[in-house]
Formats: C-alpha cells, sequence, structure tokens
C-alpha cells in the first residue's frame, strides 16, 4: 500500500496527487503576492520633473533670455505657443488621480511641438522632460488631433489628381 491512501469510503487515493495539490495551491499562493508587490510607482527621476525637467528650466530660461532659440526648437513664438495652448487645452487637459497629479497640457505641447520641430526621439524627450517614453507615445496623437482641430480652418490640405 506504499503510495497510497484507503479512503473510508472505499476510494483509494493516490498520495502524489495530493502533494501535487498542495504544490500549486502553494505556487498559486505565491504568485498573488507577487503580483500585489509594486516595484515602482513613479519614479525617482520622473518625480523631479517640476524641479528639473527642460518645461520649467530650459524653455523659461530660453523664453526669458533668448526666444529666437526657443522659437528654434518650437517653431513658434511664446505669444503664437500660449495662444495654441489656449485652444488645445479643454481637448488635451486630464484630471488629477489619487494615485498621481496628470501631465500638464503646457508640457504635452512642449514635447509634441519639439518632437516635430527637431525630430528628437521618444527617450531623448523623455529624459529632457522628465516624462517617461511610453507616457509619450500615448499623449502624442491625443495633442496633435487636438491642434489639429483647433486649426482646421488655417490647414489647408492639397489634393492631387491622378
Amino acid at each position: 500500500m506504499l503510495g497510497r491512501i484507503a479512503v473510508c469510503a472505499g476510494i483509494e487515493i493516490n498520495n502524489y496527487s495530493i502533494i501535487q495539490q498542495l504544490l500549486k495551491e502553494q505556487r498559486e499562493k505565491k504568485k498573488q503576492k507577487e503580483r500585489r508587490k509594486r516595484n515602482v510607482w513613479v519614479r525617482g527621476w520622473i518625480s523631479r520633473r517640476k524641479v528639473l525637467g527642460a518645461s520649467d528650466t530650459l524653455l523659461v530660461e530660453w523664453s526669458l533670455e533668448d526666444p529666437d532659440y526657443l522659437k528654434k526648437r518650437l517653431r513658434m513664438t511664446t505669444n503664437q505657443f500660449n495662444t495654441l495652448l489656449h485652444k488645445v487645452t479643454p481637448l488635451i487637459q486630464k484630471c488629477n488621480t489619487n494615485m498621481r497629479e496628470a501631465l500638464s497640457p503646457k508640457i504635452k505641447l512642449e514635447i509634441t511641438l519639439k518632437f516635430f520641430a527637431t525630430g528628437d526621439n521618444y527617450s531623448s524627450l523623455a529624459e529632457s522632460f522628465r516624462v517617461p517614453e511610453c507616457t509619450i507615445s500615448l499623449f502624442l496623437k491625443d495633442v496633435l488631433d487636438a491642434i489639429y482641430n483647433v486649426l482646421q480652418e488655417f490647414i489647408m490640405v492639397s489634393e492631387t489628381s491622378n
């Protein structure tokens, strides 16, 4: 009877199947504990965006000291930027949550304009503005749609005939 247990109802159960079931339950509990652990909610260097990010440091500096250079970087003047920001804000603004503060429309617009003006890649923009690449990839299309919607009457699309 080695390896088998007799149960009172006359049914025999294999010891190995009981052990396998117990091990399976133990693995499932361990997986649940692992899922609960959060790696990092916000990386340290990203949380310092307001103090060290390009939006609140470099771009402010350029607008005060060298507006021509800012125009080269964003392809528009400060007044044009502020006008566009005012128009697109209702379309791209998100609400803050208990978990985190929403990214400001100003930063979203600055990143989008710099992306098209300079051709910087997502990782370069992420490092200078302190916004994760995955976040940039998520809002970029929304900002472009908003720009198109508010400037639609000024955009002329050429029609080609074949």
